[in-house]
């Protein structure tokens, strides 16, 4: 998918995605696994501007997004998702490549 330079340039009143998260771990006949679940939080989440708007439907296309930052979530935690590494095409400017990365927010 390709988004535009305005899309992913951060707006000062967007509010981002903020989730909340939980792990549990769990010991079976096969193993150990752990389970993360990212609850969103409407009310603290922006309503769908143009910044972050596109995200959700992103998720919703890939079969398995890739979200950095993963292996460092605490349980009941509060998380805002933003967009890393961004490449652009050099001839029209427009990101062809970006990553999801998971940050901590102490204050929401």
């Amino acid at each position: 998918m390709d988004v535009n330079e305005a899309t992913i340039t951060k707006d000062k009143r967007c509010r981002g995605l903020i989730f909340r998260a939980s792990a549990s771990q769990y010991f079976n006949i096969n193993g150990i696994g752990q389970v993360i679940r990212l609850r969103l939080l409407k009310r603290k989440s922006c309503s769908g501007c143009e910044y972050c708007g596109w995200m959700v439907n992103d998720f919703n296309e890939s079969e398995y997004p890739q979200i950095r930052g993963m292996g460092n979530i605490r349980d009941r935690k509060i998380y805002k998702l933003i967009v890393t590494n961004e490449s652009r095409d050099f001839e029209t400017g427009y990101v062809d490549n970006y990553d999801f990365e998971l940050t901590e927010v102490k204050d929401v």
